[in-house]
């Protein structure tokens, strides 16, 4: 499923060959998952590939899950009903959006990757890189000669080495 992803971009740059005004991204949606990891990877993909192929926005019409629907509420959504007892908790699709403003706000120059995984995304400014691991499994990456390992769809962010950051990943699903 998360091989389709890359559509988003393919979209964004059709619609980039009509106009050159500012690509808002308005009920974009990935198939949604039990496995709340495979939802914020697969809303991390969907981000990464509208970002490089250049829109301006991307909306969450409902940021706030509802208890009752599937998923515990975790239906694409950014926190946890806050009708309920205990609501208003992040869930991860909240930590990659908010990994993607923090790491790569607008007009961030983006640099290219090599990257030795098909099954890894990877999304780079001069001083971050933000990891995407597409598959059910833990997967070996080497990216620009440095190796990682990442748990089955994970998203982390990572200090590019050398470029004067304090070390050590940034999970995007833990914060």
């Amino acid at each position: 499923m998360l091989a389709l992803t890359h559509n988003f971009a393919r979209v964004t740059l059709q619609i980039r060959a009509m106009t050159d005004l500012p690509i808002w991204w308005a009920e974009d949606y990935v198939i949604s998952s039990d496995n709340w990891n495979f939802q914020a990877a697969a809303m991390a993909s969907m981000l990464y590939h509208e970002l490089r192929a250049g829109s301006a926005v991307s909306f969450r019409w409902q940021p706030q899950g509802d208890y009752h629907d599937p998923f515990r509420g975790n239906n694409q959504a950014l926190l946890g009903d806050t009708r309920e007892p205990g609501g208003g908790q992040p869930f991860p699709n909240y930590f990659v959006y908010r990994a993607i403003n923090e790491y790569f706000p607008r007009g961030t120059p983006l640099v290219t990757t090599r990257v030795s995984s098909p099954d890894v995304e990877v999304l780079a400014s001069p001083t971050n890189m933000l990891l995407i691991n597409k598959r059910d499994a833990v997967v070996r990456a080497i990216v620009n000669r440095t190796e990682f390992m990442l748990a089955p769809y994970d998203v982390v962010v990572l200090p590019i080495p050398g470029a004067g950051q304090p070390g050590g990943a940034r999970s995007a699903a833990d914060g």
